[in-house]
């Protein structure tokens, strides 16, 4: 997210937005308009006993929000665009993990600068580059991952084929409504292998209630 904002501030964002905030509320105490979709979504998917195709949580969404066609939107490999920019969180100037609050500035070179606050009301104030030596955020150009070679890691496809053959039976790949499965385990990756998982990963109710201010 770091990474996107940045490069997003650096290079597309309009001259009078001067600052990008990323706050982390308290767990369980935001009540931002958001938490009515999610809950709303949620509770109707508690509804489906099955769901079978992408199509359908689309189908569910848009009952309560507007969406864009998933097939319309860039999968970028952020990851590997970044790895040789930015520095490892743990070679950062603050605690990543105990930040609660992130501002992203540019610096006079237009590079990025990073100010972590573990408080949300007292400012520490330290802003410093995070990209590596004789990098700048501007290097970062995440290529786009074709949507027909995006797939899971083989141990998940395996898993889901067996589920689907527990629920349907061998010859759930004649099943239609079940072609998305089918496709997908055809596929091959964009790299011929295995696309690796993140080993850090933010917990779920971050995701959620996680929100970002533009300062202008």
């Amino acid at each position: 997210m770091v990474a996107m904002l940045g490069k997003w501030l650096t290079t597309e964002a309009p001259r009078h937005i001067k600052k990008v905030e990323i706050i982390f509320p308290v767990v369980g105490h935001s009540f931002i308009p958001p938490d009515r979709v999610f809950a709303q979504i949620e509770k109707e998917l508690k509804k489906r006993e099955i769901i079978s195709s992408p199509g359908q949580y689309q189908e569910i969404i848009t009952q309560y929000c507007k969406l864009t066609a998933l097939d319309t939107i860039a999968v970028r490999d952020w990851k590997s665009a970044y790895a040789p920019i930015i520095k490892s969180t743990t070679s950062w100037h603050v605690q990543f993990q105990k930040c609660k609050r992130f501002f992203l500035t540019r610096s006079k070179t237009n590079n990025l600068l990073l100010q972590g606050e573990p408080s949300y009301k007292i400012d520490i104030n330290v802003k410093k580059p995070i990209t590596k030596k004789n990098k700048s955020i501007t290097m970062l150009n995440p290529v786009v991952i074709p949507a027909n070679q995006v797939i899971p890691k083989k141990a998940k496809i395996t898993d889901v084929s067996n589920l689907l053959t527990k629920h349907y039976g061998e010859q759930w790949r004649e099943n239609e409504n079940l072609a998305f499965y089918k496709t997908v385990k055809d596929r091959k990756s964009y790299e011929q292998g295995d696309i690796e998982e993140d080993t850090a990963e933010i917990p779920c109710d971050l995701c959620e209630d996680g929100f970002v201010n533009l300062i202008v």
